[in-house]
Protein backbone atom coordinates (compact mmCIF):
# COMPACT_ATOMS: atom_id res chain seq x y z
CA UNK A 1 0.00 0.00 0.00
CA UNK A 2 1.48 2.98 -1.17
CA UNK A 3 1.80 6.78 1.06
CA UNK A 4 -1.73 8.17 -0.38
CA UNK A 5 -3.42 5.43 0.11
CA UNK A 6 -2.78 4.62 3.60
CA UNK A 7 -3.26 8.80 4.00
CA UNK A 8 -6.94 8.22 2.57
CA UNK A 9 -7.45 5.46 4.41
CA UNK A 10 -7.05 7.45 7.60
CA UNK A 11 -8.97 10.53 6.40
CA UNK A 12 -11.82 8.06 6.29
CA UNK A 13 -11.43 6.56 9.39
CA UNK A 14 -10.90 9.77 11.35
CA UNK A 15 -14.76 11.06 9.09
CA UNK A 16 -16.14 8.17 9.69
CA UNK A 17 -15.65 8.28 13.89
CA UNK A 18 -16.36 12.31 13.74
CA UNK A 19 -19.45 11.46 11.75
CA UNK A 20 -20.37 8.47 14.35
CA UNK A 21 -19.63 10.62 17.04
CA UNK A 22 -21.47 13.34 15.75
CA UNK A 23 -24.33 10.99 15.23
CA UNK A 24 -24.61 10.09 18.90
CA UNK A 25 -25.74 12.93 20.18
CA UNK A 26 -29.29 12.63 18.83
CA UNK A 27 -30.55 16.39 19.75
CA UNK A 28 -27.74 18.03 18.38
CA UNK A 29 -28.75 17.56 14.70
CA UNK A 30 -31.94 18.96 15.53
CA UNK A 31 -30.73 21.85 17.32
CA UNK A 32 -28.21 22.42 14.54
CA UNK A 33 -30.80 22.75 12.07
CA UNK A 34 -33.26 24.54 13.91
CA UNK A 35 -30.96 27.31 14.98
CA UNK A 36 -29.89 27.59 11.23
CA UNK A 37 -33.76 28.12 10.50
CA UNK A 38 -34.34 30.74 13.36
CA UNK A 39 -31.28 32.69 11.96
CA UNK A 40 -32.36 33.09 8.69
CA UNK A 41 -36.24 33.74 9.41
CA UNK A 42 -35.09 36.69 12.34
CA UNK A 43 -33.03 37.99 10.19
CA UNK A 44 -35.29 38.15 7.83
CA UNK A 45 -38.01 40.18 9.71
CA UNK A 46 -35.45 42.58 10.88
CA UNK A 47 -34.30 43.26 7.34
CA UNK A 48 -37.98 44.32 6.53
CA UNK A 49 -37.27 47.49 9.17
CA UNK A 50 -33.81 48.23 7.76
CA UNK A 51 -35.57 47.93 4.07
CA UNK A 52 -38.33 49.99 5.25
CA UNK A 53 -36.07 53.46 4.83
CA UNK A 54 -33.64 54.40 2.53
CA UNK A 55 -30.03 53.07 3.29
CA UNK A 56 -27.74 55.03 1.56
CA UNK A 57 -24.66 52.55 2.72
CA UNK A 58 -26.57 49.63 0.99
CA UNK A 59 -27.43 48.90 -2.53
CA UNK A 60 -29.89 46.22 -2.27
CA UNK A 61 -31.68 44.23 0.07
CA UNK A 62 -30.07 44.43 3.71
CA UNK A 63 -31.30 40.09 3.89
CA UNK A 64 -29.13 39.43 1.42
CA UNK A 65 -26.45 41.43 2.90
CA UNK A 66 -26.54 40.17 6.24
CA UNK A 67 -27.87 36.48 5.58
CA UNK A 68 -24.08 36.07 3.93
CA UNK A 69 -22.25 37.35 6.40
CA UNK A 70 -24.00 35.29 8.93
CA UNK A 71 -23.36 32.16 6.48
CA UNK A 72 -20.02 33.38 6.47
CA UNK A 73 -18.93 33.80 10.23
CA UNK A 74 -20.70 30.48 11.16
CA UNK A 75 -18.18 29.28 8.42
CA UNK A 76 -15.35 30.65 10.03
CA UNK A 77 -16.41 29.79 13.59
CA UNK A 78 -17.24 26.22 13.32
CA UNK A 79 -13.64 25.58 11.35
CA UNK A 80 -11.22 27.81 13.42
CA UNK A 81 -12.78 26.23 16.14
CA UNK A 82 -12.27 22.82 14.67
CA UNK A 83 -9.07 21.55 15.71
CA UNK A 84 -9.25 24.27 18.95
CA UNK A 85 -11.89 22.03 20.32
CA UNK A 86 -10.28 19.03 19.33
CA UNK A 87 -7.19 19.71 21.20
CA UNK A 88 -9.03 20.66 24.58
CA UNK A 89 -11.70 17.54 24.56
CA UNK A 90 -7.96 15.05 24.19
CA UNK A 91 -6.59 17.05 27.36
CA UNK A 92 -9.22 16.55 29.20
CA UNK A 93 -10.29 12.95 28.55
CA UNK A 94 -6.43 12.27 29.11
CA UNK A 95 -6.04 10.25 25.39
CA UNK A 96 -3.77 12.99 24.10
CA UNK A 97 -0.46 11.75 24.81
CA UNK A 98 -1.26 8.61 23.83
CA UNK A 99 -2.80 9.51 20.77
CA UNK A 100 0.35 11.67 19.69
CA UNK A 101 2.54 8.69 20.59
CA UNK A 102 1.30 6.63 17.59
CA UNK A 103 3.37 6.05 14.63
CA UNK A 104 1.91 8.85 13.07
CA UNK A 105 3.23 12.17 12.98
CA UNK A 106 1.74 14.72 16.12
CA UNK A 107 0.42 16.95 13.38
CA UNK A 108 -0.69 14.72 11.15
CA UNK A 109 -3.25 13.19 13.80
CA UNK A 110 -4.63 17.03 14.71
CA UNK A 111 -4.87 18.19 11.32
CA UNK A 112 -7.38 14.71 10.44
CA UNK A 113 -9.99 16.56 12.43
CA UNK A 114 -10.36 18.59 9.86
CA UNK A 115 -12.31 16.66 6.86
CA UNK A 116 -15.48 16.26 9.03
CA UNK A 117 -15.64 19.61 10.54
CA UNK A 118 -14.96 21.36 6.84
CA UNK A 119 -17.63 19.15 5.60
CA UNK A 120 -20.37 20.28 8.45
CA UNK A 121 -19.41 24.08 8.00
CA UNK A 122 -20.21 23.55 3.94
CA UNK A 123 -22.99 22.35 4.91
CA UNK A 124 -24.65 24.80 7.33
CA UNK A 125 -23.04 27.47 5.28
CA UNK A 126 -25.14 26.44 2.00
CA UNK A 127 -28.03 25.64 4.15
CA UNK A 128 -27.88 28.98 5.34
CA UNK A 129 -27.50 30.20 1.38
CA UNK A 130 -30.35 28.09 0.33
CA UNK A 131 -33.07 29.01 2.94
CA UNK A 132 -32.45 32.48 2.52
CA UNK A 133 -33.03 32.27 -1.15
CA UNK A 134 -36.18 30.21 -0.54
CA UNK A 135 -37.24 32.79 2.29
CA UNK A 136 -37.01 35.92 0.28
CA UNK A 137 -37.38 34.88 -3.01
CA UNK A 138 -34.60 35.94 -4.24
CA UNK A 139 -32.27 33.86 -6.92
CA UNK A 140 -28.62 33.75 -5.13
CA UNK A 141 -26.13 32.78 -8.12
CA UNK A 142 -25.98 31.38 -11.26
CA UNK A 143 -25.49 27.67 -11.45
CA UNK A 144 -23.33 28.06 -13.66
CA UNK A 145 -21.00 30.03 -11.73
CA UNK A 146 -20.55 27.37 -9.13
CA UNK A 147 -17.28 26.28 -10.02
CA UNK A 148 -16.23 30.38 -8.88
CA UNK A 149 -18.06 29.67 -5.70
CA UNK A 150 -16.02 26.46 -4.89
CA UNK A 151 -12.42 28.06 -5.55
CA UNK A 152 -13.45 31.18 -3.38
CA UNK A 153 -14.77 28.89 -0.30
CA UNK A 154 -11.84 27.11 -0.75
CA UNK A 155 -9.60 30.15 -0.64
CA UNK A 156 -11.11 30.82 2.58
CA UNK A 157 -11.17 27.73 4.00
CA UNK A 158 -7.30 27.41 3.86
CA UNK A 159 -6.57 30.93 5.38
CA UNK A 160 -9.12 29.90 8.65
CA UNK A 161 -7.29 26.37 8.64
CA UNK A 162 -4.20 28.32 9.03
CA UNK A 163 -5.52 30.99 11.62
CA UNK A 164 -6.94 28.07 13.35
CA UNK A 165 -3.61 25.60 13.80
CA UNK A 166 -2.47 29.53 15.12
CA UNK A 167 -4.98 29.74 17.88
CA UNK A 168 -4.53 25.68 18.44
CA UNK A 169 -0.82 26.27 19.41
CA UNK A 170 -1.74 28.65 22.27
CA UNK A 171 -4.20 26.26 23.12
CA UNK A 172 -1.24 23.33 23.48
CA UNK A 173 0.31 25.67 25.40
CA UNK A 174 -1.78 28.06 27.28
CA UNK A 175 -5.01 25.48 27.40
CA UNK A 176 -7.49 28.44 27.70
CA UNK A 177 -8.26 31.91 27.09
CA UNK A 178 -7.23 32.39 23.22
CA UNK A 179 -6.35 35.55 22.13
CA UNK A 180 -6.48 34.39 18.77
CA UNK A 181 -9.96 33.76 18.07
CA UNK A 182 -11.39 36.75 20.64
CA UNK A 183 -9.36 39.13 17.97
CA UNK A 184 -10.29 37.55 15.15
CA UNK A 185 -14.03 37.37 15.14
CA UNK A 186 -14.11 40.50 17.51
CA UNK A 187 -12.31 42.50 13.93
CA UNK A 188 -14.80 39.98 11.46
CA UNK A 189 -17.83 41.19 13.44
CA UNK A 190 -17.33 44.23 13.70
CA UNK A 191 -15.23 45.66 10.88
CA UNK A 192 -15.66 42.81 8.58
CA UNK A 193 -18.77 43.69 6.76
CA UNK A 194 -20.77 41.26 8.38
CA UNK A 195 -23.63 42.56 9.84
CA UNK A 196 -23.51 46.33 8.10
CA UNK A 197 -20.58 47.85 5.50
CA UNK A 198 -17.59 49.06 6.70
CA UNK A 199 -18.46 52.01 4.90
CA UNK A 200 -20.15 53.63 8.23
CA UNK A 201 -16.69 54.28 9.69
CA UNK A 202 -13.64 56.65 9.46
CA UNK A 203 -11.68 56.24 6.58
CA UNK A 204 -8.78 54.13 8.23
CA UNK A 205 -10.86 51.75 10.17
CA UNK A 206 -12.20 50.96 6.59
CA UNK A 207 -8.83 50.58 4.98
CA UNK A 208 -7.99 48.11 7.98
CA UNK A 209 -11.35 46.32 6.87
CA UNK A 210 -10.06 46.09 3.40
CA UNK A 211 -7.49 43.73 4.56
CA UNK A 212 -9.85 41.22 6.80
CA UNK A 213 -9.83 37.62 5.18
CA UNK A 214 -13.83 37.53 5.47
CA UNK A 215 -14.11 40.99 4.32
CA UNK A 216 -12.33 40.01 1.30
CA UNK A 217 -15.09 36.56 1.09
CA UNK A 218 -17.45 38.81 1.66
CA UNK A 219 -16.95 40.94 -1.56
CA UNK A 220 -17.13 38.23 -4.01
CA UNK A 221 -19.91 36.50 -3.46
CA UNK A 222 -22.21 39.58 -2.58
CA UNK A 223 -20.78 40.03 -5.92
CA UNK A 224 -22.36 37.12 -7.20
CA UNK A 225 -25.94 38.74 -6.91
CA UNK A 226 -24.94 41.62 -9.27
CA UNK A 227 -23.60 39.70 -11.94
CA UNK A 228 -20.54 37.88 -11.31
CA UNK A 229 -17.41 38.54 -13.63
CA UNK A 230 -14.30 37.04 -12.88
CA UNK A 231 -12.40 39.48 -13.85
CA UNK A 232 -13.60 42.23 -11.29
CA UNK A 233 -12.57 39.68 -8.33
CA UNK A 234 -8.86 38.65 -9.68
CA UNK A 235 -7.27 40.78 -7.51
CA UNK A 236 -8.92 39.89 -4.63
CA UNK A 237 -8.53 36.30 -5.62
CA UNK A 238 -5.24 36.80 -5.45
CA UNK A 239 -5.09 38.56 -2.25
CA UNK A 240 -6.93 35.15 -0.94
CA UNK A 241 -3.71 33.44 -2.46
CA UNK A 242 -1.41 35.17 -0.09
CA UNK A 243 -3.37 34.64 2.85
CA UNK A 244 -3.68 31.49 2.48
CA UNK A 245 0.18 30.67 1.99
CA UNK A 246 0.75 32.95 5.15
CA UNK A 247 -1.13 31.54 7.46
CA UNK A 248 -0.98 27.92 6.82
CA UNK A 249 2.55 28.15 6.81
CA UNK A 250 2.39 30.40 9.77
CA UNK A 251 -0.06 28.15 11.01
CA UNK A 252 1.83 24.99 10.70
CA UNK A 253 5.12 25.93 12.01
CA UNK A 254 3.26 27.31 15.02
CA UNK A 255 1.70 24.21 15.75
CA UNK A 256 4.92 22.30 15.46
CA UNK A 257 6.94 24.70 17.77
CA UNK A 258 4.46 24.52 20.31
CA UNK A 259 3.83 20.52 20.33
CA UNK A 260 7.92 20.71 20.66
CA UNK A 261 7.52 23.10 23.58
CA UNK A 262 4.69 21.51 25.32
CA UNK A 263 6.64 17.49 25.35
CA UNK A 264 9.54 19.73 26.13
CA UNK A 265 7.83 20.89 29.54
CA UNK A 266 5.70 18.08 29.65
CA UNK A 267 2.54 20.14 29.41
CA UNK A 268 1.11 18.18 27.25
CA UNK A 269 -1.19 16.21 29.22
CA UNK A 270 -2.17 19.25 31.39
CA UNK A 271 -5.46 20.24 31.72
Amino acid sequence: MNKLSANLILIKTFFIRDMKIFASYKLLLFTTIFGIIMNAILFFYFSKLVDSSPNPYLDGSYYMYVIYGVAATDLSVVIINRLNNEIRDYQLTGVIDSLLSSHHSDLKILILSYPFGIFMALIRFFIYIFLASFISGQNIFDINNLPHLILIISLYIAVIIGIGLMAASLTVLFKRGNPILYIYFFLSSSIGGVFFPPTVFPSYVQYISELMPIKILLDILRDFQTGFQFSNVSEKLMILICYALFFLISGFFLIKLSLRMARMKGQLTNY
